[in-house]
């Protein structure tokens, strides 16, 4: 019984490690039929965006976000909504039985509240209603206070609006760059299989030398350890490209697998590729020019807001320190069992006003709005400046890439016919081991620094797009 306990227990412990070496295993031989596989479906990057676009749970919260903000200026802004409230009346000392509505409403373009009061009574009968407005003339004059607050809160939901905007176009980028990731590392891999492959066939060759007495065991251990180096590295990148695969088959979901369905084949054989077409961007040459993309960025539109809603607040820190002076009107009619009209009609005028005593905490407020409103213009000049840097940045870092570019290609033509060359000279004996292994790293190393810098300037036209906000434009993205 011990026994079968203590197996039960090895097995529940072993049993994860192993399910999960099974499915890597499964994994990497999928991907290796695949590789062996002459047919590979193309999978652009705008497709790709599109799957992801209609899978994205995150991208869907963002939407959500962007939706609510139709509701946000009424939400926060104190409410304009006629209030009607009804109230029974039973007055113990007269006996009196009534009713009491009254309904009051606000206009927030002028500030004006108006209520309107009805009474009635059954025993005795009588009637009394009251027609009242108050308008405020200094504090809050004519309502400017309240249009004050509700330009601060539209503000507040435009700079929303665009750090949703800015968010959506980061996430892209995120998946643009993974995209590309596995684009790199399925290049590097066909790089690798290939090395590997040269590796194996100069290894035998190596071996029938050393058999016919023409190579030493030197010159077979030294092969040997470069085929164990390429398989190294192809069995890496494999384990690399596996785990890209299934992420990007978590990202894109059902939309994915009802592309592989329709085009049927599996994720392990789609072919991820380059946008067609170069970059033909027109770099700003002019201050006038590069300060008009600053003005229209994204970035520079919710800081200025920002310094803007600042000034705003500042104003109405100002207003509020001012004395509170209302203009205040009743007309009252009643009528009942009395007949001396004139005492049934009524109307009044006045003027109330109130001025709060010089305290610390509104000076205090009123202080820090205004430091508030000179911290924001100058965050608005720090980021003029910061953007002047990213985009001679990225002008220059483009430049640089698309020149460096221009002789990567002829240098990996030439690494394969100087290798081409090295293998047959090996093989009359011209030269050693050590100068054709060399020669083959070489030709490695300039065919994965040659993806790699084709993916950073790709990259680069992704920054330039999206510090332009036109990330989130279908044909801007595969431009």
């Amino acid at each position: 019984m011990k026994n079968l306990l203590f197996r039960l227990i090895i097995l529940f412990l072993i049993y994860p490690a192993a399910h999960a070496q099974e499915e890597y295993l499964t994994a990497l031989t999928n991907l290796r039929q695949a590789e062996k596989s002459p047919e590979r479906v193309p999978y652009p990057i705008t497709l790709f965006l599109q799957h992801a676009r209609s899978n994205s749970l995150q991208l869907q919260m963002m939407l959500l976000e962007e939706c609510k903000l139709h509701y946000r200026n009424r939400v926060k802004f104190p409410s304009q909504d006629p209030v009607l409230s009804f109230v029974p009346v039973y007055d113990i000392s007269s006996q009196a039985i009534g009713v009491r509505a009254s309904l009051e409403g606000f206009l927030s373009f002028s500030g004006t509240r108006a209520e309107i009061n009805m009474k009635s009574s059954v025993t005795p009968q009588s009637h009394t209603l009251t027609f009242s407005i108050l308008q405020p003339l200094v504090q809050n004059a004519f309502g400017i206070t309240d249009r004050l607050i509700k330009k601060r809160i539209g503000t507040e939901t435009e700079i929303a609006r665009l750090q949703i905007a800015e968010s959506i176009e980061d996430y892209l980028a995120v998946l643009i760059k993974l995209y590309y990731t596995w684009y790199i590392t399925s290049e590097n891999l066909r790089t690798a299989r290939d090395s590997y492959l040269r590796s194996q066939e100069i290894n035998r060759n190596v071996r029938e030398k050393f058999r016919l007495k023409i190579a030493d065991i030197r010159d077979v251990n030294q092969m040997r350890i470069q085929v164990i180096q390429k398989e190294e590295t192809v069995l890496t990148l494999s384990n690399t490209h596996v785990g890209l695969v299934r992420e990007i088959f978590e990202i894109t979901g059902s939309a994915l697998d009802f592309f592989c369905a329709e085009k049927k084949t599996c994720p392990q054989l789609l072919q991820p590729m380059l946008p067609e077409g170069a970059f033909s961007e027109i770099f700003p040459e002019t201050k006038d020019q590069v300060k008009e993309i600053i003005r229209s960025t994204r970035a520079y539109k919710i800081i200025s807001l920002s310094a803007q809603n600042a000034a705003d607040a500042e104003k109405e820190s100002r207003l509020a320190r001012l004395p509170s002076c209302n203009l205040l009107v009743d007309y009252s009619l009643s009528t009942g069992e009395t007949k001396n009209s004139a005492d049934n009609l009524s109307l009044a005028a006045g003027l109330s006003l109130s001025s709060p005593l010089p305290g610390i905490k509104n000076k205090a407020v009123h202080k820090t709005a205004v430091l508030e409103r000179t911290g924001a213009h100058i965050a608005v000049t720090n980021t003029e400046i910061n953007l002047w840097k990213t985009i001679a940045d990225l002008r220059d870092a483009i430049t640089f890439r698309t020149r460096l570019l221009q002789g990567m290609q002829e240098k990996i033509d030439l690494g394969r016919e100087v290798t081409a060359q090295e293998q047959k000279l090996y093989e009359q004996g011209s030269v050693s081991l050590s100068d054709l292994i060399t020669q083959i790293n070489n030709l490695d190393r300039y065919r994965y620094e040659y993806i790699s810098a084709v993916v950073a300037l790709r990259l680069l036209h992704v920054q330039w797009l999206k510090l332009g906000d036109r990330l989130l434009i279908p044909h801007d993205v595969s431009e």
